[in-house]
């Protein structure tokens, strides 16, 4: 069992990275704007600890609920810092989904429900797949279209704003679509545990206030990176690394 949402979070992350860098390309003759870097770093002290625990696949789970988070959290402030409010709402609201879905599945393998979180691994890799096909069609012919009919028009011009503001309202529903997908994850796995388990009443409602205490958790470090950010001398600007603060072991 090694499904990581590592390949998802790249999905969705080089979604702002792609238009970021379009956007640069296209502008860099008319106004100077500030460079941002996403730096991804798990806790290393926390992955550390989990090195000696005993049991591979429930090291691998944790690890990976670190991952998520680390990654997450980057891309968060990413969409923050490009403009992208309602992008970066929808993130944490995908975040959430995904911290149920890691939490859920690392309290079926502790409980030994290994036959359960094999079918859910199966369902994971059908949407990674599914995610990446979709993305890789945005990325590679969808959005350089766009791109192509945007140089068209004179850089600042009505229709150049018009136009690069259609792009972003795309870039926008994209990761609205890969959250729904998610949404419908989440609801499947759900009825396959309470249909599978005499445990579901403590998978369930224990993953649940877990995840809520984490999401308040990660919600306050996001704050307080942005705040970095945005106080950090305009040459050095760059987004913070993702290990600022630890996640305390219960979470």
């Amino acid at each position: 069992m090694s499904f990581s949402f590592g390949g998802i979070v790249n999905a969705i992350s080089s979604i702002f990275s792609f238009s970021g860098s379009s956007s640069n390309s296209r502008s860099e003759n008319h106004h100077s704007s500030s460079t941002t870097q996403t730096v991804y770093e798990p806790d290393k002290v926390r992955v550390a600890e989990l090195e000696n625990q005993r049991s591979e696949m429930l090291v691998e789970a944790q690890k990976d609920i670190i991952e998520l988070n680390a990654r997450m959290q980057a891309a968060v402030i990413e969409a923050n810092v490009r403009g992208f409010e309602y992008s970066a709402n929808i993130l944490k609201s995908l975040m959430a989904d995904m911290n149920i879905l890691a939490q859920q599945r690392l309290q079926l393998l502790e409980n030994g429900h290994f036959e359960i979180v094999k079918q859910i691994e199966c369902l994971y890799l059908d949407l990674e797949r599914e995610i990446k096909k979709d993305n890789e069609s945005f990325q590679l012919e969808k959005l350089p279209q766009m791109f192509e009919v945007l140089s068209r028009f004179e850089v600042e011009s009505t229709p150049y704003k018009m136009y690069s503001g259609s792009i972003d309202q795309q870039i926008q529903l994209n990761i609205s679509f890969v959250a729904e997908k998610f949404k419908g994850l989440t609801q499947r796995q759900h009825t396959l545990i309470e249909s599978s388990i005499d445990a579901k009443k403590l998978v369930l409602e224990q993953s649940g206030q877990l995840v809520a205490d984490r999401m308040k958790f990660l919600e306050k470090q996001i704050e307080n990176k942005e705040a970095l950010h945005l106080n950090a001398p305009e040459k050095h600007k760059s987004l913070p690394s993702a290990n600022t603060q630890q996640l305390p072991d219960n979470l």
